[in-house]
């Protein structure tokens, strides 16, 4: 997830400029937005353990992309030792146990869940090209433009970019853009 950008860097005669954002699923873990569906932590170790929790749940979810996927019992195992590496030793892991159930409904409210889609062929997949001529007599374009228009959205000022062929020609056909 990018965090930061910086702008400016290619404008010449420009200082360089970084925004930074932070995601709201660790602003909200944070304490610094409401917190979605009425959830909340009772104090500021339930938040700490929540977002030790909410990193463990990304690194743990980056590495079952590879292998076979851990059972649910595997996963919360996984996920609260994690957690539990990164808060003080010897913190109590039902204490960790009983904030999952919160981090994992938060994360459910703040994610867009994307929809796999499988496009399966039926009966017998055969491939094949024949050929073919295109008739492009009737096709009348006139030339590309090559004059570029550059606007800059926080202050509306425009530019145009041109390319002058004084004599260039390309050496095959297809190397002009159409």
């Amino acid at each position: 997830m990018i965090r930061q950008v910086f702008i400016g860097e290619d404008v010449p005669g420009s200082e360089q400029v970084k925004l930074e954002s932070k995601p709201r699923l660790e602003r909200a873990l944070a304490g610094e937005v409401p917190l979605p569906g009425g959830i909340t932590f009772a104090d500021s170790e339930e938040r700490a353990i929540a977002t030790a929790l909410n990193q463990a749940l990304e690194s743990t979810t980056l590495e079952m992309a590879v292998g076979p996927p851990p059972t649910p019992v595997e996963l919360r195992a996984q996920v609260v030792a994690r957690a539990a590496q990164q808060l003080l030793p010897g913190m109590d892991l039902k204490k960790i146990e009983k904030v999952l159930p919160k981090v994992e409904t938060v994360r459910g409210f703040l994610t867009i869940q994307v929809p796999h889609i499988m496009v399966r062929p039926k009966g017998d997949v055969t491939v094949s090209y024949e050929d073919f001529n295109l008739d492009t007599s009737g096709m009348n374009y006139k030339a590309v433009d090559q004059e570029l228009l550059i606007k800059h959205l926080e202050n509306d000022q425009e530019f145009r970019l041109r390319l002058e062929s004084v004599g260039m020609t390309e050496a095959r056909p297809e190397d002009y853009l159409v």
